[in-house]
């Protein structure tokens, strides 16, 4: 009998590392509603089988698909949830890989520096290269809104450093600091770093990340009041977004708005 029971635990425990792929390979597809219910059946099988360690995993990416899809209230809970079984299990990658994750549902812009201030020492404690490079870039991104923009470089500049030895170079880093250098009001700069980060989409036929770049092309071009080349970009980056069943993070979505704004004022439109 204890022998059977093994065996279940054991075919249990594959039914739900087999759904939690299928759920990577769903996000990774822009599938939010595929994501969502393989990450769903992998958490009930986990809880069944009192596996604390995957209904971490199955929560953190549950927090991430709702974050995505614009449903912050349950990605944060689901993230909560999830680093606090990580801190109870003790195991350091777990915990920053939760934190990584729920930091992107967390809406205090205070409250989401913390959690990735402390997802850069559990990583860096840890090991976890992948998610120390992460935790740079989604540092960088909480700081965007403040002045000092000398912090944000430095962390961009570590994350675009860590994948690059890692061998995985990803857009994100280049595309924020696009977003850095338009702040400065360095046109040509944001340009080039927005153009890098298409091409990286591209070759990692990412459409999400592909659309907040479209969107950094859009809100460039506004500002030097390029107005009807503006107007285009912003509807090719929200055609671009809703074909990935996504929303607007609360950065781009500010921005977006702001910009939007100056060229209806301009065009005497609604885009």
């Amino acid at each position: 009998m204890a022998v059977l029971a093994s065996q279940a635990r054991s075919g249990l425990r594959q039914g739900c590392l087999a759904r939690q792929d299928l759920a990577g390979q769903a996000t990774a597809g822009h599938d939010a509603t595929a994501a969502r219910s393989y990450f769903m059946e992998s958490l009930d099988i986990a809880r069944r089988t009192h596996d604390d360690f995957n209904i971490a995993r199955a929560l953190w990416g549950l927090a991430f698909v709702d974050y995505s899809a614009g449903d912050r209230e349950a990605g944060d809970m689901a993230g909560k949830a999830a680093i606090d079984l990580a801190r109870a299990t003790g195991d350091p990658v777990l915990l920053g890989e939760c934190l990584v994750a729920y930091g992107l549902a967390a809406d205090d812009l205070l409250a989401r520096k913390a959690i990735y201030q402390e997802a850069l020492a559990v990583t860096r404690r840890s090991g976890d290269r992948i998610n120390t490079a992460w935790s740079h870039n989604n540092l960088a991104d909480s700081l965007l809104g403040d002045d000092d923009q000398e912090a944000e470089l430095y962390h961009l500049k570590q994350a675009q450093a860590i994948f690059r030895e890692l061998g995985a170079p990803q857009p994100e880093p280049v595309g924020n600091l696009g977003w850095v250098h338009l702040r400065r009001g360095d046109f040509g700069a944001a340009n080039a770093a927005f153009t890098e980060a298409l091409h990286k989409c591209e070759r990692i036929h990412d459409r999400r990340i592909a659309s907040y770049v479209i969107l950094g092309f859009a809100c460039n071009a506004a500002a030097q009041r390029e107005w009807g080349r503006a107007a285009c970009l912003f509807g090719f980056a929200n055609a671009e977004l809703e074909h990935c069943g996504m929303s607007w993070p609360q950065r781009e979505r500010t921005h977006g708005d702001r910009a939007r704004a100056d060229v209806n004022r301009q065009l005497g439109g609604r885009i």
